[in-house]
């Protein structure tokens, strides 16, 4: 499965995952100078910007080990620049791992993953 096509596929699938949890889709890839953010849901009084990482193997590091330090800060900076009134918001990670075929193996929802 080309990169692109298994991004796609992992937002889409998270984000089925987390409107099923109940969570209000508020935007998808919100973009600025700085970067992307891929999901942006309200979870009750809370507004949560959702990092959505999918790999095709684990045989070179799992989805969760994208979210280093490096990107932990952008996604720290992101949250600051998305423009809301909502006073409460957190940064989630979903990771998602699926098979060459394209059949998803495990999706992982990390709350509150990134943190000052």
């Amino acid at each position: 499965m080309a990169r692109s096509a298994l991004g796609t596929k992992g937002e889409e699938l998270a984000a089925e995952y987390l409107e099923k949890k109940g969570y209000r889709l508020v935007e998808r890839n919100w973009r600025c100078r700085q970067g992307e953010i891929d999901l942006i849901f309200q979870d009750g009084e809370t507004l949560v910007l959702v990092e959505v990482k999918a790999k095709s193997t684990e045989n070179f590091g799992s989805p969760e080990d994208m979210v280093n330090a490096r990107k932990q800060h952008k996604l720290q900076l992101l949250a600051q620049l998305y423009p809301s009134r909502c006073p409460q918001k957190r940064i989630d990670v979903v990771a998602l791992v699926f098979s060459h075929e394209g059949k998803l193996l495990r999706l992982n929802h990390y709350l509150n993953a990134v943190t000052d």
